[in-house]
């Protein structure tokens, strides 16, 4: 295993995916690729100005360097990351070829949100060349 990518909602629950990944890369020597989109499918419906985009940017790109900081002063491995304004599958299908796993936590989401928006988990296992471990999110 060469390369495990985390993807990353800025979100507490999201981040059990790194503490999945942590042993597996420890242990493969592996490289960690930390991913947030800032893609928003309600906001790419509404105009918002560009400052609102590099705004996004911004914060995503920090989040992600505070992650990353974390994980290399506890854990000591190479960790790359990551910002993207596209949708997940878009983001992950030119990278597919230099990723073994790909970890995500499932929002749960149910019902008319789910009908209306579908599952990214799915959408990902079925346009994905590799590996995808979905974790359920926590209560």
């Amino acid at each position: 295993m060469q390369r495990v990518a985390v993807l990353l909602d800025g979100g507490e629950s999201a981040e059990v995916g790194v503490t999945v990944a942590l042993p597996l890369v420890n242990f493969a020597g592996s490289e960690l690729l930390l991913i947030r989109t800032t893609y928003d499918s309600l906001e790419s419906t509404v105009p918002v100005g560009a400052q609102h985009w590099r705004r996004k940017e911004r914060q995503a790109r920090h989040y992600l360097e505070q992650m990353r900081g974390r994980v290399q002063a506890v854990q000591g491995v190479v960790v790359e990351c990551l910002v993207s304004s596209d949708p997940l599958l878009e983001t992950l299908k030119p990278l597919e070829d230099d990723l073994d796993l790909v970890i995500l936590v499932s929002s749960g989401r149910s019902g008319f949100a789910r009908w209306a928006y579908g599952s990214e988990s799915e959408r990902l296992m079925a346009g994905l060349g590799c590996s995808v471990l979905v974790l359920p999110a926590e209560d």
